[in-house]
């Protein structure tokens, strides 16, 4: 496919007119038409402003810079990988330091890399572990589901947040299919709560935990810009001192 060709369809997921575009990367209107056409060739670093001003992901940056004719510039390293080294001693800190409360890194398609021991005997319990999907776990019905007492609550702010992760990346085929096996969507209550919390139905135990996301900035590689890290906090005083007393 085209650079231009690419560049349009960008723009239309981002629902920016050539106009708005156009000003927002401080370029010329025809500029941007001559792109889009072909009837000019982009250098790297207008293709890098557009993206910029798209929030194009960095792997499909790498496609626009492939169609104009340039070099990749974005690389994905494994999480295991040695460059990363100094990366994974970072979010290993910041697990354990967030022990007794479970913790745990994701990628991009919410599989398990990393787990603090809260988080392993969360997890552990609900037959999950390093290397596990908890996109499938929560949207199909396995022992997560089946732990979790508010699942219809839970599965609809996890349909919302799919939808906005899908559209960051323009679309994401497992993000999408994992949102279309989520339930139907309930009636929500006419006084929003401050926050939902997951709550977990582990035999006589009753674990209410909400989450608060963390995420690397400025950084430039494809896997490590979709990592997450999720910290777990206890909604409730007894949630707290049920965990507080398996530190």
């Amino acid at each position: 496919m085209s650079f231009g060709i690419l560049l349009r369809d960008w723009r239309t997921r981002r629902r920016h007119s050539q106009m708005s575009l156009a000003l927002e990367a401080e370029i010329s209107t025809r500029h941007l038409c001559c792109l889009e056409t072909g009837k000019s060739k982009p250098s790297r670093e207008m293709i890098a402003r557009l993206s910029d001003t798209l929030n194009i992901p960095r792997s499909h940056r790498n496609e626009l810079l492939s169609a104009a004719g340039f070099a990749s510039a974005y690389s994905e390293r494994e999480w295991d990988s040695e460059d990363l080294s100094v990366i994974r001693d970072a979010v290993t800190l910041m697990l354990d330091n967030h022990d007794p409360f479970p913790a745990f890194a994701l990628d991009r398609h919410w599989t398990l890399l990393q787990l603090n021991k809260s988080a392993h005997h969360l997890v552990g319990a609900l037959s999950l572990s390093v290397g596990s999907s908890m996109l499938d776990a929560i949207s199909t019905d396995g022992p997560v589901a089946q732990a979790i007492e508010n699942l219809e609550e839970v599965q609809a702010h996890m349909r919302t947040r799919l939808q906005a992760e899908s559209a960051k990346y323009g679309g994401d085929a497992i993000l999408d299919a994992a949102r279309a096996k989520l339930g139907p969507v309930a009636q929500s209550p006419s006084v929003q709560p401050a926050m939902v919390p997951v709550i977990f139905k582990l035999g006589d135990l009753r674990l209410s935990l909400f989450t608060v996301l963390a995420s690397f900035s400025s950084v430039e590689d494809i896997a490590l810009a979709d990592m997450k890290v999720e910290l777990m906090f206890p909604a409730d005083e007894s949630t707290k001192a049920i965990l507080n007393a398996g530190a």
